[in-house]
């Protein structure tokens, strides 16, 4: 895409934001013959506690419960349960199989996600499919590229309040995957910084949620055609730049605080484009 294509979709779009990041650390690149064959294997567990569906949901919610009326009948882990599965349901269809949704054309991808979104995102789905913009709402890989083995997942859960008091599930982090290109051999790195504020009705349910994200690690000269993702992977300087950029910004710091989740201004989800390949 022309890098004025790009910079237009640095924006919210239907309530997420395609974006990249910041910090500052030298990791291997794809093409370093000392690179190890999964860039992501030996990350920190602390930063990163899950690599599954299953285990995000093992991540208990972090402090006490608000003192506040909104929540005096949800105070308990086991209240927010059903909410928390819901939105781990659509993360790990979305986004941390890649592989399934790779493989499928654009009306069974749509159908296939849209299965697991909740109701209230089921307008936007449809916006973004239409307008070629799925991969905010899905990681999809083009041809010759693939995910390497499971993904990391850096996630922190969390209780809030709306402006009038009303409670709300915030979720946050990153999720990243090892990929390869199976021509060249070439391994790398892709990953989204997600955050997730939702909305929760009375008895705990979800009512409405907004959903930010960004993507690093992409070619966005190649990328984005009918939605599918072409990771940074070529033996240029720019590809190697954006390796180093994703890893030293993203990989480094995976955690999305309270007040990112909380401001929709918040610098995490604003993009950083030296984690992509942009073109003029």
């Amino acid at each position: 895409m022309r890098r004025r294509d790009l910079a237009a979709l640095l924006t919210t779009s239907g309530g997420l934001l395609l974006g990249p990041a910041c910090s500052p650390r030298i990791a291997p690149v794809p093409t370093s013959p000392d690179i190890d064959r999964d860039p992501l294997a030996d990350l920190d567990p602390q930063l990163w506690p899950a690599r599954s569906a299953a285990e995000m949901l093992e991540v208990p919610l972090a402090e006490g419960v608000p003192d506040s009326e909104a929540w005096s009948q949800l105070s308990t882990d086991d209240d927010l349960r059903p909410a928390r599965q819901q939105l781990v349901d659509f993360l790990s269809v979305a986004y941390l199989d890649p592989e399934p949704l790779s493989a499928l054309d654009e009306e069974a991808a749509h159908a296939r996600v849209a299965q697991a979104a909740p109701a209230f995102w089921q307008e936007e789905l449809q916006e973004a499919w239409a307008g070629g913009t799925r991969y905010f709402y899905a990681i999809a890989f083009a041809a010759g590229f693939r995910s390497v083995g499971r993904p990391a997942i850096a996630v922190q859960w969390l209780r809030g309040e709306t402006e009038d008091g009303g409670p709300t599930l915030m979720v946050g982090g990153t999720l990243a995957w090892s990929v390869l290109d199976t021509a060249t051999r070439a391994v790398g790195v892709i990953a989204y910084r997600y955050g997730i504020v939702a909305d929760l009705a009375e008895d705990g349910a979800l009512d409405q949620a907004q959903l930010r994200v960004t993507i690093h690690g992409v070619d966005g000269c190649e990328s984005f055609e009918e939605g599918l993702l072409v990771p940074a992977l070529a033996d240029t300087e720019p590809h190697r730049a954006a390796q180093e950029r994703t890893h030293a910004a993203i990989i480094a710091s995976p955690q999305v605080s309270r007040d990112d989740l909380v401001h929709s201004d918040s610098l995490v989800f604003s993009g950083d484009e030296s984690t992509n390949i942009l073109c003029d």
